[in-house]
């Protein structure tokens, strides 16, 4: 069995020892992004620890999985440590961002590392070291100045022929002796493949070739996400940015509707913050109270006067009322204490009007007396006349004249009765009316006050009342008044308080801000549908582009640097020709991938590593341990 078959075999244990192969890509929730410019998202990688070569297929989308579709694509990304820079459009802004990854199976570099050494054809370099004969002949170009001896044969090494093995302690001067054989190998127009089994290996030993800055635009090339960003920001060896660099029309569209749809999205989201930021804000009735306050009469010095005003008048209403109040409790003690006296004088005065009255129907009597005695008088003279007559008209008379005699008899008779009657009612009259009044006489004399002094009593009462409720509805028309007065300051003091409120939070202005945007609104979210289906066509553009032009790249460098991973799994990479391969940090790496890296060069490679450094991980019983 060859080293090839063995190493399949080792590899087929790899595989079954992870679950064995047919799993399927699927997405993988990374973090959560925190947006630190347009387009620019960091997220912390803790946790999740996402192997650096697989870092391809990666979406900016929301929380939930269902949002991946309408997600956005990374452009660029670097890793520094546990967290990851990534770069999309710049208008991107999706609700809880989060980083999402398509995740390979487990066994994806596995399967890529017997793949790539199934299709391998003669690899004299490969024969050498998986048959532990690593030799050759070094170079006799001349090492540069500033070298060891060590050094000088290590240097020798990368730009001979056959197979090196260099132990490189940490501050032997790997990284000088590196960056000075690249250096010399592109200058001689060699192909070389740098690797290593991480990014920040790579990084390191490409560092030192670029501060050398001796080689043409486009003669390095890093492939896959850097971890150093003096390398990640170089242009002139990122492969995302010689790619941009080429594809600048598209770019230019790209950048173009992004730009668009940038200040499109802005727009939107400062409606959304004004939105949220006025939620407490009443505009009508900010208005409203600018134009109350604006009033003369609701000055709030002036109200407050008013109120003081109103206050000082109740005041001194409320003192003088307790004041009449006391003189109408005075009056109406002494109107009461006279109350038996006014009883007596009422007592007198009906004993007075008793006497009236009985001296008025004796008067009445006497008037129909008098009348009788007229009426008397009267019939008298009928008769008389009557009887004075002579002759024919004597005889004519005579019927009349008995007729006269009888009414005249009749009347003497009532005249004569009425006297009698008049004279007896007179009589009792005269008498009783002597008799009230010295009963009257009786009472007078055992009054206490007289009648002046009740009268005047009762007109300091009736004074007393009379001022008491004139204060009274005085005192309730001021307090109603300064009711209507603090009623008016409060208002004022309120429409006050919302207004320093609303302008202490800028409300006024943010609310003129939002009535501008507002209109623009729904023509924004329109455009904005539109720009972003268009910017989705011109970035698939770009990717069927981008691949394109990342092959042309790739095969047109002089230096190639990847991690051990990418270059199985980049096929442009993985097929390409190369005269050297340089492989740093060596003892890291399993034994497969390096043989597979080196059965790619043709004339030289060169292992860099210290064996007293921390091995591959590989899986625990594997048969794989012991090829190791």
């Amino acid at each position: 069995m060859g080293w090839r078959e063995e190493i399949a075999t080792a590899l087929d244990e790899w595989i079954a020892a992870e679950g064995g192969t047919g799993g399927k890509p699927r997405w993988r929730r990374l973090g959560r992004a925190i947006r630190t410019g347009d387009g620019l998202y960091i997220v912390d990688v803790r946790g999740t620890e996402p192997n650096p070569d697989r870092l391809d297929a990666l979406r900016l989308a929301g929380a939930e999985q269902g949002s991946i579709s309408q997600g956005f694509p990374v452009m660029d990304v670097s890793q520094s440590e546990s967290t990851l820079t990534v770069r999309v459009a710049e208008f991107a802004d999706p609700a809880d961002p989060h980083l999402w990854s398509m995740q390979q199976p487990p066994t994806f570099l596995v399967d890529a590392l017997k793949e790539g050494l199934a299709s391998l054809g003669s690899a004299p370099l490969g024969d050498m070291l998986a048959h532990r004969k690593p030799g050759g002949e070094l170079s006799r170009t001349r090492p540069p100045a500033g070298l060891f001896p060590p050094q000088e044969t290590a240097y020798q090494a990368c730009l001979g022929t056959g197979v090196w093995l260099v132990w490189g302690p940490p501050g032997t001067g790997k990284t000088m002796v590196l960056k000075k054989a690249i250096g010399d190998l592109i200058a001689a127009g060699k192909r070389v493949l740098l690797v290593s089994a991480t990014n920040i290996a790579v990084d390191n030993a490409l560092l030192g070739v670029l501060d050398e800055r001796r080689h043409p635009h486009g003669a390095i090339v890093r492939v896959g996400p850097p971890q150093l960003r003096k390398v990640a920001e170089n242009a002139d060896v990122s492969l995302p940015l010689l790619v941009r660099a080429r594809l600048t029309a598209t770019d230019d569209k790209r950048r173009d509707l992004s730009a668009r749809l940038v200040v499109i999205r802005n727009r939107l989201r400062r409606l959304g913050e004004l939105a949220t930021a006025l939620a407490g804000f009443d505009a009508a009735r900010f208005a409203q109270d600018e134009i109350f306050l604006g009033a003369p009469q609701h000055r709030p010095q002036r109200c407050e006067a008013a109120v003081a005003l109103h206050r000082t008048r109740l005041d001194s209403l409320t003192d003088a009322l307790a004041a009449a109040k006391g003189k109408r409790d005075e009056a109406s003690a002494a109107h009461a204490a006279m109350d038996p006296d006014r009883r007596l004088w009422a007592q007198v005065d009906e004993l007075g009007a008793e006497a009236a009255r009985v001296d008025q129907a004796a008067t009445q009597a006497e008037a129909a007396a008098l009348e009788a005695a007229l009426a008397t008088a009267e019939a008298q003279r009928l008769m008389n006349d009557l009887e004075a007559r002579s002759g024919l008209a004597r005889l004519r008379a005579k019927r009349p004249l008995a007729a006269a005699r009888q009414s005249h008899d009749a009347a003497m008779e009532r005249e004569l009765h009425l006297a009698e009657r008049a004279a007896s009612a007179r009589d009792v009259a005269d008498r009783r009316r002597a008799d009230l009044v010295r009963q009257a006489e009786v009472l007078a004399d055992s009054a206490t006050h007289s009648r002046a002094e009740l009268q005047e009593a009762e007109h300091r009462f009736t004074t007393a009342s009379g001022e008491e409720r004139r204060l009274t509805d005085m005192h309730r028309t001021e307090t109603a008044a300064l009711r209507r007065a603090e009623e008016l300051a409060e208002r004022v003091r309120q429409a006050q308080a919302r207004v320093a409120e609303a302008q202490r939070h800028g409300w006024p202005a943010m609310h003129a801000e939002a009535e501008k945007l507002r209109p623009h609104a729904d023509r924004d979210a329109a455009e904005a549908k539109t720009l972003e289906k268009r910017y989705r066509e011109v970035q698939e553009e770009y990717e069927r582009l981008e691949r394109d032009a990342q092959g042309e790249i790739i095969d047109s460098a002089l230096l190639v640097a990847t991690t051990l991973a990418r270059f199985r799994s980049n096929r442009r990479v993985f097929a390409g020709s190369y005269d050297v391969v340089l492989i740093d940090e060596a003892s890291a790496a399993t034994l497969p991938e390096v043989l597979l890296a080196v059965a790619r060069a043709q004339t030289a490679a060169v292992l860099f590593g210290d064996f007293m450094q921390l091995g591959a991980v590989i899986p625990p019983k594997c048969v794989f341990e012991k090829i190791v």
